[in-house]
């Protein structure tokens, strides 16, 4: 399974539909979506579009933690972060990493990585300023 570059495009419109969901407008957009695919891309096509869809995803999903680890490390307070919640993403994040290594899901294997990357960040960043 392989899948191409994403456009800067396509990135924006999952960085679109994250924000939509989370205001509970995504409902009704997927149903319009849904039905919009259903009639006009053949099985092929929307496997690919969702291959590309999981190729912004696996990015887009770690970066959406990058404002925390940027007010940990400027402002140098930790109060309130949870050393143990972020060593329990952590220490999960590799089984889900394994998983992905074991399944050969290459974008899995690139989201748990950067969740990895983000996840030791926090941790050493409690560490440094606590």
């Amino acid at each position: 399974m392989g899948f191409g570059r994403p456009s800067l495009k396509l990135c924006l419109y999952l960085y679109l539909l994250q924000w939509l969901y989370s205001t509970n407008t995504i409902k009704l957009s997927l149903n319009i979506v849904s039905f919009y695919t259903a009639r006009t891309l053949s099985p092929k096509q929307k496997l690919a579009l969702i291959d590309k869809m999981m190729a912004c995803a696996a990015v887009i999903h770690p970066l959406t933690t990058a404002p925390q680890v940027y007010m940990i490390y400027t402002t140098q307070n930790v109060a309130g972060i949870s050393i143990w919640t972020w060593i329990g993403f952590t220490v999960l994040g590799l089984v889900f990493l394994a998983y992905g290594l074991a399944h050969h899901i290459r974008p899995y294997i690139v989201m748990q990585v950067l969740w990895l990357i983000v996840d030791i960040l926090v941790v050493a960043g409690i560490l440094l300023y606590r």
